[in-house]
């Protein structure tokens, strides 16, 4: 019995990892590195100048949201943006970060600092502030949004160049290799060796919570050892 229970719980962990809904697949557009570059209307070398949680949180009805929209009043560059009906239920929500481009190396844009969407949720990891990153970036179709801001592919489009950023941070299609591979000549990405060390601080960093994982697991194999 005691087996049973843990093969259906491990086959929902499974599961609840890998099944994505829609909305994110929607967003993460990829399935190679030649379409994602096709799909970008920009790819620049860019930093984060805030966190995920540090941004501005702002909440508007969909009148006031259309209302500013068609008065032509921006947003702040960095958001935490909710969008409600007249009985304060959900109709969207959206985090954009401020980015400032440090180089462009596909596309043209005046600005030196842009607005990019960012998640935390279906596999997607939010940018780290201060780290440096080679950013494929889309420009969303509909004209509706108050003020300009980029995707980045649920974070396909997301690729750490200094090496203190070390996450997967996508929900779907992510290849280093080849990225660091198509743009190395134009792009210093960190040495393997500095990215091992900085990997290597990164999981002492981490300790805490996988000893803590860690002596989860030993319980459990103990439990079994005993039945």
């Amino acid at each position: 019995m005691k087996r049973l229970l843990w093969s259906v719980s491990i086959t929902a962990i499974l599961f609840g990892t890998v099944a994505l809904p829609s909305y994110a697949l929607s967003l993460a557009c990829c399935t190679s590195l030649e379409e994602m570059e096709q799909s970008s209307d920009l790819i620049v070398r860019g930093r984060p100048l805030a966190d995920f949680d540090e941004v501005q949180k702002l909440y508007f009805s969909q009148a006031e949201y259309q209302a500013r929209v068609t008065a032509g009043e921006p947003l702040p560059i960095g958001a935490s943006v909710v969008i409600h009906d007249g009985n304060w239920q959900l109709v969207e929500r959206y985090t954009t970060i401020p980015v400032e481009i440090l180089e462009v190396i596909e596309g043209e844009t005046d600005e030196r600092v842009l607005g990019v969407v960012q998640h935390d949720d279906w596999g997607a990891i939010p940018m780290k502030k201060g780290a440096e990153y080679l950013l494929f970036l889309q420009q969303p179709s509909r004209s509706e949004e108050a003020g300009d801001i980029y995707y980045n592919f649920y974070g396909q489009g997301t690729y750490n160049i200094d090496g203190t950023d070390l996450r997967t941070s996508s929900a779907g299609y992510y290849d280093a290799e080849a990225v660091e591979e198509r743009y190395g000549d134009r792009v210093q990405f960190v040495s393997s060796l500095s990215k091992q060390s900085t990997r290597a601080v990164q999981q002492e960093e981490e300790e805490p919570q996988m000893s803590l994982f860690h002596k989860w697991i030993s319980a459990i194999r103990q439990w079994f050892k005993t039945d």
